[in-house]
């Protein structure tokens, strides 16, 4: 694979992430008005976009066994749950009323290399059942 390959590869990956960044901020209230969806939707300002990116607590850990083993990374919050597979990326917002939704890519490299940056400081364990075992204890998160 040769170096401009991997920008794209790299591009595509940061695309998707950047994508859910948006919609995880609209998600949380950037376009709404006292909680309720207004007449005519207006996209939120750039400036206020980002303020509520930034104060989103978005960690990402890598698939050690505790999701669907086509998802490489995960990102959980109090209202939506983040999936990164090698292809698409998913968000699953919770509620009253579930909602998912797919972002993908066109004529995107179908088998990407991703690589974590930005380890954080917490970890996570997933000790779910008695069998110790099938436990997944440590996982790194990443920003």
């Amino acid at each position: 694979m040769n170096i401009s390959s991997e920008k794209t590869h790299s591009r595509s990956i940061y695309a998707l992430g950047a994508g859910l960044a948006f919609v995880i901020a609209a998600a949380s209230g950037a376009a709404f008005v006292h909680g309720k969806a207004p007449a005519h939707p207006v996209a939120p300002s750039k400036e206020k976009l980002m303020q509520n990116v930034g104060k989103l607590p978005l960690a990402f850990e890598p698939n050690k066994g505790q999701t669907d083993g086509r998802v490489q990374y995960v990102a959980r919050a109090k209202s939506y749950t983040a999936f990164l597979t090698s292809n698409e990326a998913v968000l699953s917002m919770g509620g009253k009323q579930p909602a998912v939704l797919e972002m993908k890519l066109q004529n995107a490299n179908p088998a990407p290399k991703v690589v974590a940056e930005d380890q954080q400081v917490g970890k996570s364990n997933y000790l779910i059942g008695n069998d110790r075992s099938k436990w997944v204890i440590g996982v790194a998160h990443y920003g």
